[in-house]
């Protein structure tokens, strides 16, 4: 035999062992894999992991919703096996893990996310994602993480974090591989300019994205009831009809109105746009930085990582807003709906808290009173004593600043209750 010839044998190849059994809970793997507060996993943990299988997971049939609840069996998005994700914006790594699930062994998950390792409460995000990586769903060695923005990872830029040594290229399996899908859950709102997001939506269109999955709160409150909008037209007769029965039904088992899921909302909403504002402000006033609400560097995250100091909304653009950029970028809208939030999502009570925190007064006088940033600063200031603490008295948000421990509303109602805005979804291609 020449020395240059080599013989090899060829084994069989081996599956990986199942990460879970048939008769498992999905969720037990995933909080298995994920670091948290053993305290916070049945309120905290346990409802935004089912929000996001809701959200992305293989399909069960082909005719998928546009209006949806988070109690359904199909996924909003099916993720195809063997999928190819970039996640945008992945944070401590939740979505990253029903990610993981979905797509197998045979496919690959990258989140990505500029924030620095010691951002993020109760955990910072390079604390999360180590132990993500080695988890059980880690060592498959299908889930990576890096420090980076998405023009930066399409351009082979970005710094590894949290066992990514290998960069994007490596997790693709080569220079010339792509994602095949975006995701972006609820990272939007956290962009720290407008100009970000239409660079992204623009970058993922030139880097051979198939498709974007996009997730994000949705401004639009659902303000009027279905009895409001009825038609007299006779052919509407039977419609009408089953909306009425629905009505008394949802009377019957406690269920929200429209009206009445909006004025809960309201809270979430004002938090929101006021948290936007303030942003604006902030960006637009450059001595008021030196102690950025959104840090560019560990040092600063470490020194604002406290519970309640971090401010996490800034730009909260609507759905026309993001939907006109993604267009200009060169998307279409596939498939769009919108997801019926329920009381166990706190995402919006955490932003109430925020503006009711003294961080945000603190936030506040930075501005200073220059440029006109005085008035703006009081027109803050009594949109979060009007619409958001006025709403929330009596539900143990905002303690130590005038709220009380009882309903006030006197009649036994719903003041003070607070429920996540609704989601709206878009899939482009």
């Amino acid at each position: 035999m020449d020395d240059s010839t080599i013989s090899l044998t060829l084994l069989p190849t081996r599956k990986p062992p199942p990460l879970e059994s048939e008769s498992e809970d999905p969720i037990d793997l995933l909080l298995r894999c994920y670091k948290h507060i053993p305290e916070e996993r049945k309120e905290i943990i346990i409802p935004q992991f089912r929000y996001r299988q809701r959200l992305f997971g293989p399909a069960v049939c082909n005719r998928l919703p546009s209006h949806a609840s988070l109690n359904g069996d199909e996924p909003i998005f099916a993720v195809p096996p063997s999928s190819r994700v970039l996640e945008v914006g992945c944070g401590q790594g939740e979505c990253t893990l029903v990610l993981a699930r979905a797509v197998g062994a045979g496919g690959k998950v990258l989140g990505i996310d500029p924030a620095p390792g010691g951002y993020g409460e109760p955990f910072g995000i390079g604390e999360s994602q180590e132990w993500i990586l080695g988890s059980e769903m880690g060592r498959r060695g299908n889930v990576s993480f890096l420090r980076a923005q998405a023009p930066g990872v399409l351009a082979g830029g970005g710094e590894g974090r949290a066992g990514a040594r290998e960069g994007h290229e490596g997790l693709w399996g080569g220079a010339r591989e792509k994602p095949d899908i975006a995701v972006l859950c609820h990272s939007l709102w956290y962009f720290a300019s407008v100009r970000e997001v239409r660079e992204t939506f623009e970058v993922l269109r030139r880097g051979g994205v198939q498709r974007v999955f996009l997730v994000e709160w949705d401004l639009a409150l659902p303000e009027e009831d279905d009895e409001d909008d009825e038609d007299e037209d006779e052919d509407e007769e039977e419609e009408q009809e089953k909306k009425r029965r629905m009505r008394e039904g949802a009377k019957r088992t406690g269920l929200k109105s429209r009206r009445e899921r909006g004025e809960m909302m309201k809270p979430h909403y004002y938090a929101a746009l006021v948290q936007r504002r303030l942003h604006e402000l902030l960006s637009s006033s450059p001595s008021s930085l030196s102690t950025s609400l959104a840090p560019n560097s560990d040092d600063a995250a470490e020194k604002t990582n406290n519970i309640g100091t971090q401010q996490n909304v800034r730009t909260a653009l609507s759905k026309t807003e993001i939907v006109q950029m993604a267009k200009a970028a060169g998307w279409s809208v596939r498939r769009e709906g919108v997801i019926e939030m329920d009381e166990g999502m706190q995402d919006g009570k955490w932003e109430v808290e925020w503006v009711l925190s003294e961080e945000f007064e603190e936030a506040l006088l930075r501005l200073g009173d220059g440029h006109g940033h005085g008035k703006e600063r009081e027109e803050l200031r009594e949109i979060v004593e009007k619409e958001v603490r006025g709403r929330v008295r009596g539900v143990g948000v905002g303690k130590g600043q005038g709220e009380g421990d009882g309903n006030e509303d006197g009649n036994g109602g719903d003041k003070g209750r607070i429920l996540c805005l609704d989601a709206f979804w878009v899939e482009f291609g």
